[in-house]
């Protein structure tokens, strides 16, 4: 989705704002991207892939999503 958006933005930014207008376009971007893995993600540090897949399938047969930061 964002490689059909992303040259169409940067076309309608570049003429008003200029090349500063088209890097603050891609920082909010990877600002916006950080901050869904923040709040949607979940730690996986320490622990195995098994341990994961046994989690993720426990919380979708219960039918809840576990919240990423308790």
């Amino acid at each position: 989705m964002g490689s059909l958006i992303g040259p169409y933005l940067v076309g309608v930014v570049l003429p008003m704002f200029g090349q500063g207008g088209v890097f603050s376009l891609g920082a909010m971007c990877f600002v916006i991207a950080a901050a869904a893995v923040w709040i949607l993600g979940i730690e996986t540090r320490g622990l195995a892939l098994e341990t994961l897949v046994s989690e993720a399938v426990e919380s979708d047969a219960q039918g809840v999503l576990s919240p990423a930061r308790e």
